[in-house]
């Protein structure tokens, strides 16, 4: 599948895609472990007041309907292919108790201070080398449109792809997509611009 292929490379050419702020906290401390890198909806920078992840954290509660609420805002309306189990699976994993215990202490940050769970200091993100992908739905309530832009601006070796009516989540929303950009970026042996848009 799509998911599967990506991951798959993602462990030998780059960092998984997930939990974007840690991934670039760890490319400018060991830069010689990661060749590229990519950033989906990622968060890392200070996000405008009233962000979506505050509204979500304040407003979830543990159960498949808070979970189905959560995902409709992830989306931001647009149809993602078997949202019903992607709804069932995230709501089965974040009941594990351990995952429960870690979801509510999180939750209870992005209540008080979105910002704080999601902040990295920009000089910080300026010594990122590392070639990286950078991939921003136009339409995500959760990091906007800005907060992939500013990544953008402060990573001199990076591209940016921005996908139209596309939510929080561009690999479910558009798989085949989301799943031959990255396969080109991190397979390419001719990537020759620093500030290219796909």
């Amino acid at each position: 599948t799509p998911t599967t292929e990506i991951y798959t490379l993602s462990l030998h050419a780059a960092l998984p895609i997930s939990g974007a702020d840690a991934q670039d906290a760890r490319s400018a401390r060991a830069p010689r472990r990661v060749r590229r890198l990519v950033l989906m909806g990622s968060g890392g920078i200070p996000t405008p007041p009233g962000n979506r992840l505050k509204t979500a954290a304040t407003r979830y509660r543990p159960t498949y309907e808070g979970m189905a609420e959560v995902a409709r805002m992830m989306n931001n309306g647009f149809g993602v292919p078997d949202m019903d189990a992607i709804i069932r699976y995230r709501f089965e994993i974040s009941s594990d108790e351990d995952n429960s215990m870690a979801r509510e202490a999180t939750m209870a940050i992005a209540r008080d201070d979105p910002d704080a769970i999601h902040l990295l200091d920009e000089d910080l993100i300026r010594s990122i080398k590392t070639e990286t992908l950078i991939v921003q739905g136009r339409d995500d309530l959760i990091f906007p449109p800005d907060t992939g832009l500013r990544f953008h601006e402060l990573l001199d070796n990076s591209w940016l792809s921005s996908l139209h009516r596309c939510g929080h989540w561009a690999m479910l929303q558009y798989p085949e997509a989301f799943t031959e950009l990255c396969t080109w970026f991190l397979t390419s042996d001719t990537l020759t611009s620093s500030r290219a848009t796909p």
